[in-house]
């Protein structure tokens, strides 16, 4: 009996080593790293990637400028677009961001994933709704990872779902006012656009 209350406790003092290791090894490596420098623009400007990488790696040679931005309810980007309402999944709004997308000087085959964009605002975020996508932007043919080629450029609408469950009700009655942003890069350097 006095064996097995040894081991036990001899158990329970090797977990408390190992759980402290751990802890320490975690704080210690996440110590050394510092959350990316952010660089804020207004809409209008115009952002260049430069190298840094926002999901799939650099898109070096190519800027963005958002041109504009509005929420619009779902029906009324169906009608601003001229489609119908047939689609399985539909937000409860739309925030429609215009951007200018431009090569610069990309190296050949360097191209842009609009997947990888998003937008965020406090406790928040949405993606794009390909199929919405697909509507606002018949030239694209259903890509949605796109290379321009140098000196071009392009007008793009990106469409992101909105949810009301994903909003307090005083803010969803408001949501052209809620701050949101446009995430441009993630690191080195995190580059947003104020949509607002």
């Amino acid at each position: 009996m006095k064996g097995k209350k040894w081991r036990v406790a001899a158990a329970g003092v090797v977990l408390i080593v190992l759980v402290t290791a751990y802890i320490r090894s975690y704080q210690s490596v996440n110590s050394q790293w510092s959350d990316a420098p952010v660089e804020s623009y207004a809409v209008g400007d115009c952002v260049a990637m430069e190298e840094d990488i926002l999901m799939d790696g650099s898109m070096q040679g190519y800027s963005i400028t958002v041109v504009e931005s509005e929420v619009l309810e779902y029906l009324d980007y169906l009608e601003k677009y001229g489609g119908e309402d047939e689609y399985t999944y539909a937000p409860d709004k739309v925030y429609d961001v215009t951007i200018l997308l431009k090569n610069e000087d990309a190296a050949e085959g360097t191209g842009i994933n609009l997947w990888d964009f998003y937008i965020q605002g406090l406790a928040v975020y949405a993606g794009i709704n390909t199929q919405l996508l697909d509507l606002s932007n018949p030239d694209l043919d259903g890509n949605i990872a796109i290379a321009l080629r140098e000196d071009s450029e392009m007008e793009i609408h990106l469409p992101f779902n909105l949810l009301e469950t994903h909003f307090r009700e005083n803010v969803w009655e408001n949501l052209q006012e809620f701050p949101m942003q446009l995430i441009v890069t993630l690191y080195p350097v995190k580059k947003v656009v104020q949509l607002i």
